[in-house]
């Protein structure tokens, strides 16, 4: 009967330091590895489509100025077609806003541009902001949100989802 009880303890303990009291380490092996890097964001990214709380219909590369003019959300808004061409030159990260409703003359070309892979935040010089939502390596797709204008009385749609595409 000895014998059985200590087999039963000894069953017992094993089973218990089996299991954890910790929690699972959720972070990744490397968290300074964003969602994209430096290299991967150098390009000309296309704009596919907007998206904005309460705008319908989504906005895309063939919706015309007119078509926003009709609508109060997006009348005499700025950075509704927005492509980024993004470029390394002289060790600093530069971006190129084009604004495929606004013509090449409105375009903001050599705002100095970092990219924080940590948080996955995507700051441009001229003070618009974006979170990366997310990035599709093999299509090629980016999906921002922009979390911050140029300045609060600027007309942009702040909160609004771009996805663009290399």
């Amino acid at each position: 009967m000895k014998k059985l009880t200590y087999l039963f303890s000894l069953m017992l303990a094993i089973t218990l330091m089996s299991f954890s009291c910790e929690k699972d380490d959720t972070t990744p092996d490397n968290p300074s590895t964003g969602l994209i890097t430096l290299n991967e964001l150098n390009g000309l990214w296309n704009f596919q489509l907007l998206q904005y709380p309460g705008l319908t219909p989504d906005v895309t590369p063939t919706t015309t100025q007119a078509q926003l003019n009709l609508n109060p959300i997006t009348n005499n808004m700025r950075w509704i077609n927005l492509s980024l061409k993004i470029y390394t030159q002289y060790s600093l990260t530069w971006c190129d806003l084009i604004d495929g409703l606004d013509g090449p003359d409105n375009d903001t070309k050599g705002n100095g541009l970092i990219l924080n892979t940590t948080t996955n935040v995507i700051t441009i010089d001229n003070g618009l902001t974006f979170e990366i939502k997310s990035y599709d390596k093999i299509n090629k797709v980016l999906l921002l949100k922009l979390i911050a204008p140029v300045k609060t009385n600027d007309n942009v749609l702040d909160g609004a989802t771009y996805t663009l595409k290399k």
